[in-house]
C-alpha cells in the first residue's frame, strides 16, 4: 500500500506541483539522508522528500531538530546547481522562499534569523539546513526545510516551550497548501548569484530578527547588527568599526553601549 502524505500519493503530488520525482515517507531518520540517497541513484533536480516523522533530524551545528508526528512540514529539496558558487547564500535564499510562502498562506508576519532560522513573533517556528554532496552524477545541494505548522508548544519539552512556536498559534494553514507555496516560491527563486540582489537584501532587512539589535557570535559580544552584506555576512557595529561575520551561533544580549 503507498504511503500517502495529507491523503494523496507522491505520484498525485508530483504531478499537483510539477516536480519531476516525490518521495513520501510515514517515518524516517532524516529526509536530507533520504535525499542524499536518492542523488547517489541520479534523481533529478528539484526531487522532493516529504515525510510525517523524523526519529533522527537535525538543525544547524548538529543539534537535534524535534517534531511530533503528522504536525510539521519535514522536506527535503534535492538541487543540482552547476554553476553554484555561493552555497552559503543558499540558506538565506531559502529562508525568504519560506517566509514568503508563510506569509501568503497564513497572512502573518515572518521573521528571519540569520543564517537559517524561521521565527514567527521571536519564536522558532521551523529552520533550514543545507547540506553539500557529491554523486555520481556531480556536485549537489540537499536542502532541508523543517516547519512546525500544527504543533502545540505543550507537546514539546519544557526548555523549548519559551522559545519555539507553531504556526497554529497565531494562523490556520493547511500543511498541503503551505508546502504548494515554498515549491512554488522555490521554483520561481534565482539560487545560483553569488551576491544577494538588492531586492532580496531589503527583502531580508524587512524580516530581520536581528536588525539593530545586540548580539554576540559564539559566546563573544561583538556589538549591533546592522544587517546583511551581498555576500550573505553579518554586519556588526563595534567599538572599533565594522566586524564582518560568515559564520558561528549568534544570540541577541544586552548591554552593549
Amino acid at each position: 500500500m503507498p504511503v500517502l502524505w495529507e491523503g494523496k500519493t507522491a505520484e498525485e503530488w508530483a504531478r499537483e506541483w510539477g516536480l519531476p520525482l516525490v518521495a513520501l515517507f510515514e517515518s524516517t531518520t532524516s529526509t536530507n539522508d533520504h535525499a542524499r540517497q536518492l542523488a547517489d541513484r541520479g534523481a533529478p533536480h528539484f526531487t522532493l522528500v516529504v515525510a510525517n516523522q523524523q526519529t533522527a533530524g537535525r538543525g544547524q551545528h548538529g543539534r537535534t531538530w524535534l517534531s511530533t508526528p503528522g504536525t510539521a512540514i519535514l522536506a527535503s529539496v534535492l538541487l543540482r546547481i552547476p554553476a553554484l558558487a555561493a552555497p552559503q547564500l543558499l540558506p538565506l535564499r531559502i529562508g525568504l522562499a519560506v517566509a514568503r510562502a508563510i506569509e501568503d498562506c497564513a497572512r502573518i508576519a515572518v521573521q528571519l534569523k540569520w543564517p537559517n532560522d524561521v521565527l514567527i513573533a521571536g519564536k522558532k517556528t521551523g529552520g533550514i539546513l543545507c547540506e553539500g554532496a557529491h554523486s555520481s552524477a556531480g556536485q549537489i545541494v540537499i536542502a532541508g526545510i523543517g516547519l512546525n505548522v500544527l504543533a502545540q508548544p505543550s507537546a514539546w519539552p519544557a526548555e523549548l516551550s519559551d522559545h519555539a512556536t507553531a504556526i497554529a498559534d497565531h494562523a490556520h494553514t493547511e500543511r498541503s497548501a503551505l508546502l504548494a507555496a515554498i515549491v512554488s516560491e522555490l521554483r520561481s527563486a534565482d539560487l545560483a548569484p553569488d551576491r544577494l540582489t538588492p531586492d532580496e537584501l531589503d527583502a531580508w532587512a524587512q524580516r530581520d530578527a536581528l536588525r539593530d539589535r545586540n548580539v554576540c557570535v559564539n559566546g563573544h559580544t561583538l556589538g549591533t547588527m546592522l544587517g546583511l552584506a551581498p555576500d550573505g555576512a553579518l554586519r556588526i557595529r563595534t567599538r572599533s568599526g565594522t566586524e564582518f561575520v560568515r559564520n558561528g551561533t549568534v544570540r541577541l544580549v544586552d548591554g552593549i553601549s
